[in-house]
């Protein structure tokens, strides 16, 4: 009888324990139900409509980074691309649409006042 107690206290661990992985190893969410965690994602693992947009106005550069990012509860990727005119940054939404260029960061270098 008291081994049968014990097997009973230990699927009950284990129920519990499973229960609460999932929010030991994903990524926290906000009210939204979207992850809150920037990544880096790599081109091939985004939808089509997406990977058709950074190709579009990533042509002649070269990708540096993808990052995922959440603002204002809305999904987008932020793409940092080097090309001919310098490195430049532009945002998808998650639909694939184009939202535009980030503006340029001035150089603290380039001013010898």
């Amino acid at each position: 009888m008291i081994q049968c107690k014990f097997h009973g206290a230990m699927i009950l661990l284990l129920a519990a324990a499973l229960w609460l992985l999932p929010s030991c190893v994903m990524p926290q969410s906000d009210s939204l139900g979207c992850c809150e965690e920037d990544e880096i994602v790599l081109l091939g693992s985004l939808s089509a409509e997406v990977q058709r947009t950074i190709t579009q106005y990533a042509a002649g550069s070269e990708i540096d980074e993808i990052e995922r990012e959440f603002e204002d509860g809305r999904e987008l990727y932020s793409v940092e691309i080097e090309g001919p005119q310098g490195e430049r940054e532009f945002e998808v939404a998650a639909d694939g649409r184009f939202l535009g260029w980030e503006p340029e960061e001035e150089d603290d270098d380039d001013n010898d006042d």
